[in-house]
């Protein structure tokens, strides 16, 4: 019997109705029951879908997906391979990137770059395949949109990509762009989402029914607010229990479903989680328009307001490490600029069939005749009478079943993976060859070196 496994089988026994609720239902609250009415209430039958599966022909779509891996060499170096593939039809088009990373900078920072340049990757290659001509009318990529409109742009800790950033934007804009002057709609799709967007709009609706009810103080109205808000966008010394001491001016127990949602937006109850809770079957959910959220409403203003001063302060090492300083300077308030009038983003969640998990989808809004930017928009608003139905008989035409959530998408992620064996059989044994020596790949303790990292 493997080690500790009697120990992991009686943890899991105890643990287990409770684990099963986590996973698949979220943290419960006393809200339950007005979250679930909202939720079935903003889920919607899929539209009628006449078409004839056999003889139906595949929607013209670039389908784009990457990958990565990293390794830690023992001087403190990390490795790293970034790879993406567009496909079309029978056309490939491939970039591979790898470099080794120096830098003091922690572990996260050195994820989150290998992650965006992964996806930086991704914009390039897609841009290789709608220059190339093809006649495409869709352009799927892995993955949200707002996100990555969210990013905040500023120097990397690393030497020599220190204007890394603004790269990432110029191409993500570019992309964007061409897809727009094109006609070629770009949908980015989500297998997994920890977006609480929908949730967080059922308990805007919640509180302002409350407040309407409670007929607090201007006062008390605008800091009940700005505390929620505040929690919801994750700003730190967010602290509920304060309104406590407003009990005695309202009565004991007036405040408490304003507790509950004040400590309900706190939690991290997705989307995902109470579509899966909530909802029975195939459907969609009501699509929300996406502005800039979070700090993006602070960030958007300054990239309109004071473009130089903020490439100034958040790309002081870019500006050091620039031959050219003021043109780096022009381009990168350049770039910054266009960034407020990229168009908002409309945001779904769908479940193609009751036996699989939603996806998230993202899509500009310019594709269903929605003309506004992010600038415009701080939030999110929600669209009832918006009709996605041409991106829905898309996903439903490339739907191959739970395993295969999307055909083009599961086939490049096939073609696409870099698996540990690729990694540590193939590329770095080729690298040793080209460089004639063996690399200090630091191993993990008792694992055959690399095992440690996909």
């Amino acid at each position: 019997m493997p080690k500790f496994l009697d120990s992991f089988a009686e943890e899991v026994e105890l643990k287990k109705d409770y684990l099963r609720d986590v996973l698949t239902k979220g943290v419960s609250n006393p809200l339950d029951p007005d979250i679930e009415v909202l939720m079935r209430r903003n889920w919607r039958n899929l539209p009628k879908f006449n078409i004839d599966l056999e003889g139906a022909v595949s929607p013209k779509a670039v389908a784009v997906d990457g990958s990565l891996a990293k390794r830690l060499l023992s001087g403190g170096c990390v490795l790293y391979i970034v790879r993406s593939i567009a496909l079309f039809g029978k056309r490939r088009f491939r970039r591979l990137e790898f470099d080794i990373l120096t830098s003091r900078a922690s572990h996260i920072d050195v994820s989150r770059y290998i992650s965006r340049r992964s996806e930086y990757i991704e914009h390039l290659v897609a841009m290789d395949a709608l220059e190339s001509g093809v006649d495409a009318d869709f352009l799927l990529l892995d993955g949200s949109f707002h996100s990555r409109l969210m990013a905040v742009p500023q120097d990397t800790p690393f030497e020599g990509r220190r204007r890394f950033m603004i790269d990432y934007f110029n191409k993500f804009c570019e992309l964007l762009e061409t897809c727009k002057v094109r006609g070629v709609v770009p949908v980015g799709v989500s297998k997994d989402s920890r977006m609480t967007l929908l949730r967080d709009y059922f308990l805007s609706d919640l509180l302002s029914e409350e407040l309407e009810e409670l007929k607090p103080s201007p006062e008390d109205y605008a800091e009940i607010n700005r505390t929620f808000q505040s929690i919801l966008h994750r700003r730190r010394g967010q602290r509920v229990k304060r309104f406590r001491l407003l009990e005695s001016k309202y009565g004991a127990g007036r405040l408490g479903r304003v507790m509950h949602i004040l400590l309900e937006a706190k939690t991290l109850r997705s989307d995902h989680q109470m579509i899966l809770r909530y909802t029975k079957g195939a459907g969609y959910s009501t699509p929300l328009e996406l502005g800039a959220y979070g700090r993006g409403p602070e960030l958007i203003g300054r990239y309109e307001r004071e473009p130089h001063k903020y490439v100034e302060k958040y790309f002081p090492e870019a500006m050091d490490e620039a031959e050219d300083p003021d043109g780096f300077m022009e381009e990168a308030t350049g770039v910054l600029s266009r960034i407020p009038s990229l168009s908002t983003i409309v945001s779904f969640h769908i479940r193609l069939d009751e036996r699989d998990t939603p996806l998230r989808i993202d899509v500009p809004s310019w594709a269903f005749g929605v003309n506004r930017s992010i600038k415009d928009l701080h939030g999110f608003a929600p669209l009832p009478n918006l009709d996605p139905s041409k991106v829905i008989d898309m996903l439903r035409t490339l739907f191959g079943g739970v395993r295969h959530y999307n055909i083009l998408l599961t086939t490049v992620d096939s073609e696409v993976r870099l698996r540990r064996s690729v990694v540590d059989e193939t590329y770095i044994p080729t690298l040793e060859k080209s460089l004639g020596l063996q690399l200090p790949i630091r191993p993990v303790r008792g694992y055959r070196r690399g095992w440690y990292v996909d």
